[in-house]
């Protein structure tokens, strides 16, 4: 059995098959929507947000300050907290219908302490890392040629 740091790089892989000529940022919307974030909650936007402000500005240091640069590029209207509620109603409804597979693709750490749906700084620094994750081995993997195995199992 792969160790959940491998398992996840084996997800990350198996995205940049899937997804070879994306941005990153498709990256995060594909794992959103695998997460089971209903895209119909403003908090999947504001997810998509924030994760892109984080992955581009990482001097960034609290879930608050990413908070602040979202509500300043995309949401003036809203306040602070409405968008701290947003995320957590996304993130909520996504842990009530989850598919633990997935979730431990992603969040390895989370699923294996117990079961603890992850915070909305916890969600967002993972999916954040993903990116990096996905500039890094996902892109080099098709630079020099990796394929997946056809009987491997996702």
């Amino acid at each position: 059995m792969a160790s959940p740091i491998e398992a996840t790089l084996r997800h990350v892989l198996y995205l940049a098959y899937q997804l070879h000529n994306c941005e990153p940022r498709c990256v995060v919307v594909t794992a959103l929507l695998e997460l089971g974030i209903p895209t119909k909650l403003a908090g999947f936007d504001l997810l998509k947000y924030a994760i892109d402000i984080y992955y581009d500005h990482p001097e960034l240091i609290t879930v608050k300050e990413v908070f602040h640069e979202v509500r300043r590029r995309y949401a003036p209207e809203i306040s602070l907290e409405q968008i701290d509620q947003a995320i957590r109603t996304a993130i909520t409804e996504a842990w009530g219908f989850r598919d633990d597979a997935v979730w431990q693709c992603y969040f390895p750490q989370v699923m294996s302490q117990g079961m603890k749906k992850p915070t909305n700084a916890e969600f967002i620094t993972q999916l954040a890392k993903l990116l990096e994750l996905w500039d890094g081995c996902g892109r080099a993997a098709f630079h020099y040629g990796y394929s997946l195995h056809q009987n491997e199992q996702y």
